[in-house]
């Protein structure tokens, strides 16, 4: 088994987006189209509301970071992830359960 990773945005992006959020599971598919060549997951910011799609393949105990993840583009982080922060499995076992609507908090 290898040491899965992911990245989270800087602090500057790494909050809740105030405005209202769509998330939707998709298939492969639908991935396609709203996420080009993405696999996991991608957001969109359109007329104010943060679109976060989900491959129907993505790790569902993941769901909190990758959602911190895109949650971060919606807040106006750039896709090509300038002073990503990244997370191992290891700290990931560190996480708190996550409540509704809050975002995870590293310790």
């Amino acid at each position: 088994m290898g040491t899965l990773t992911t990245t989270i945005p800087p602090p500057r992006y790494d909050h809740v987006y105030r405005g209202p959020v769509m998330e939707r599971l998709v298939s492969a598919g639908e991935m396609a189209q709203f996420c080009g060549g993405v696999d996991e997951a991608c957001a969109t910011l359109r007329h104010g509301t943060c679109y976060i799609y989900y491959s129907q393949k993505r790790l569902p105990a993941l769901t909190a970071l990758i959602r911190r993840h895109e949650m971060g583009h919606c807040n106006g982080w750039p896709g090509s992830h300038p002073d990503a922060r990244t997370v191992t499995r290891y700290e990931w076992g560190k996480q708190k359960k996550p409540k509704h609507g809050v975002l995870l908090e590293l310790e």
